[in-house]
């Protein structure tokens, strides 16, 4: 836990558990005092930023995880759409070649392996990475609409699992 040490009602350090032994100079005399420190409540802002940490840590699709930074976002979106015309216009699963007619088409996931996938399988991450988003987002929403917003929101039981 932090605490604040003030000497004379002047904050005079600011400290947490692990470093009170350290600062054993600076501990309290007959002129100070040390009370917890509480941070403020989380905002919403606060909220926002973990779900924006968690949805771009990667989506997970086929036992991978996938790039979703802006860029991953931006790839899935293209390949995605692209991957649906393809199937509208007859790629069938287990066709690697639907992109480009002399390369398998391979997505690098974060463990920087090559994955190789049909039209459909790239559909359906587009699908996926979607519903990745649209589920952190709502759950961010139910959190902010929480009051108080808890102070442990950053907590998995309040966010979509990465299974």
């Amino acid at each position: 836990m932090p605490y604040v040490m003030r000497k004379n009602g002047k904050v005079v350090g600011l400290y947490s558990d692990s470093c009170l032994g350290i600062a054993e100079e600076y501990l309290p005399d007959d002129n100070a005092e040390v009370l917890a420190y509480r941070n403020p409540p989380p905002s919403s802002a606060d909220v926002n930023a973990e779900r924006d940490r968690r949805t771009e840590a990667g989506v997970p699709f086929m036992g991978h995880v996938f790039d979703f930074n802006q860029m991953g976002k931006d790839n899935i979106t293209g390949a995605a759409t692209l991957a649906k015309f393809a199937i509208l216009k007859g790629a069938q699963p287990g066709d690697y070649r639907w992109a480009n007619p002399n390369v398998d088409f391979s997505w690098i996931v974060q463990s920087n392996e090559k994955v190789l996938m049909d039209a459909h399988q790239v559909s359906a991450l587009g699908d996926v990475a979607a519903n990745w988003a649209t589920l952190h987002i709502f759950a961010a929403r139910a959190i902010k609409d929480m009051v108080p917003i808890p102070s442990d929101y950053a907590d998995d039981k309040y966010w979509p699992a990465r299974s």
